[in-house]
């Protein structure tokens, strides 16, 4: 009322329907009256201005392939990691994801938009936003749009990313289970001035860790959302059997730097082909993978508490300190026999079990010696007790070769252990 008549302040009144009457006639304010006309304007500016908020059309997808929606999630960007998703509109299963430092063209392409296409087909629309990322998959979209299953439809669509409803609800859901938790350990380290991400060495360097833990969780996520039931909709993965109608050979799909060259032959504009977050202190990739080899040699992943044990002058090793449910590895890929003396077998190792019932495994591999024989890539065996396998095998569904040695399993996740009745199992 104040507000209504500046002039007045003997407001000390009720506010009661007769108090309020009695004070609008001595002031003499009156009713504002409106024509009908003028009420159906404002009415129909009014629903016009607020029909963001309204969704009279609900969302349909006529198949699996009808549209596939794509989408970033920067929550964590500060940090150099970003996430990408492609979702089927009519089955809601996630058929790509990718989490990459920073947005790029390139990668989303390659990882996201193209492994989909391979493993499902070709879908009549995408949807994404007005994002500059999504240049490159929208360009490889139009091109082929002739393969797709209903030509008549647009092949791509760009909206406002809150109109991206498919893929947009599902991000709440990342980032309460992978994005939230490894921010606030980040945050935390630089609040006790444990990192420093004014740093360009620093910045890197956690955005290639942070961006390897993220894909774990997002890995899981996708898992789970794919195989859980939407009520109304169903399973996505049954309902995404059988892919789109229209298959696509990788023929017709380029990688992303020959797509990255048409691109720029034909519109006449360049695309970032590589995207770091931070300075990268590798001059080349042959260095960051030299790296990466010394690194796993000489200290623990972050699956196992193993660390690098090279052979004896004599070709054999062995460890006396098995623990349960740890896994031994053997590095390498096979030799030529003619390298070797004839006696000595290129694959051989062997289960035992000592009277204190604490297993022992016995390595006999080739005599070569070098960081250059142990790669990377490795074949696991696990060795575990009777007890332990059958508590493990409760939980868990692997394929298992029993070994009949006094109460001692061998499980295999790479090899198969061919059926031999000998003491040991030999490889």
């Amino acid at each position: 009322m104040q507000y209504a008549v500046p002039g007045v302040s003997n407001l000390h009144l009720g506010a009661s329907k007769s108090s309020i009457r009695r004070f609008c006639d001595v002031h003499g304010i009156g009713r504002k009256r409106v024509d009908n006309y003028n009420l159906e304007l404002e009415v129909a500016k009014a629903v016009t201005e607020g029909s963001r908020n309204l969704n009279p059309v609900p969302y349909s997808a006529e198949y699996m392939g009808h549209k596939l929606h794509i989408d970033q999630n920067e929550k964590m960007v500060m940090f150099g990691v970003t996430h990408v998703v492609a979702v089927d509109g009519y089955s809601r299963k996630i058929v790509g994801h990718s989490t990459m430092p920073v947005k790029n063209n390139l990668t989303i392409y390659q990882n996201v938009y193209r492994n989909a296409v391979i493993e499902y087909g070709i879908w009549d629309q995408v949807r994404v936003d007005h994002g500059k990322e999504f240049y490159l998959t929208l360009f490889v979209q139009e091109n082929l749009a002739h393969l797709r299953n209903n030509t008549e439809r647009q092949p791509y669509m760009q909206t406002a990313s809150t109109n991206n409803h498919i893929v947009e609800r599902m991000w709440p859901e990342v980032n309460n289970r992978v994005n939230y938790p490894l921010k606030a350990a980040l945050i935390h380290l630089g609040d006790q001035e444990e990192l420093d991400m004014q740093d360009s060495l620093t910045q890197y360097c956690v955005s290639m860790l942070t961006c390897q833990v993220a894909e774990i969780g997002l890995d899981r996520f996708v898992q789970s959302w794919n195989a859980h039931s939407i009520s109304g909709y169903g399973v996505p993965n049954h309902l995404a059997l059988g892919g789109c109608p229209k298959k696509v050979s990788s023929l017709l799909l380029p990688n992303a730097v020959d797509a990255a060259d048409c691109y720029d032959r034909i519109l006449g504009s360049s695309l970032t082909r590589v995207s770091s977050f931070g300075r990268n202190p590798f001059e080349s990739l042959e260095d960051q993978e030299a790296s990466q080899r010394e690194f796993s040699l000489n200290y623990p992943n972050i699956y196992s508490a193993n660390v690098a044990v090279f052979p004896l002058d004599s070709g054999d090793f062995c460890s006396l300190d098995l623990t349960d449910h740890g896994h031994y590895e053997v590095h390498g890929s096979a030799l030529q026999a003619d390298a070797f003396s004839p006696s000595v077998s290129q694959r051989s190792f062997a289960f035992t079990q000592r009277p204190s019932s604490s297993p022992m495994v016995n390595f006999a591999v080739p005599s070569r010696r070098g960081s250059l024989y142990w790669s990377p890539n490795s074949r696991k065996v696990h060795a575990v007790e009777r007890a332990a396998f059958t508590d493990w095998q409760r939980s868990r569904t692997q394929r298992v070769k029993r070994v009949t040695r006094e109460g001692l399993y061998c499980m295999s996740t790479d090899w198969q252990f061919p059926p031999y009745k000998h003491p040991f199992c030999h490889i």
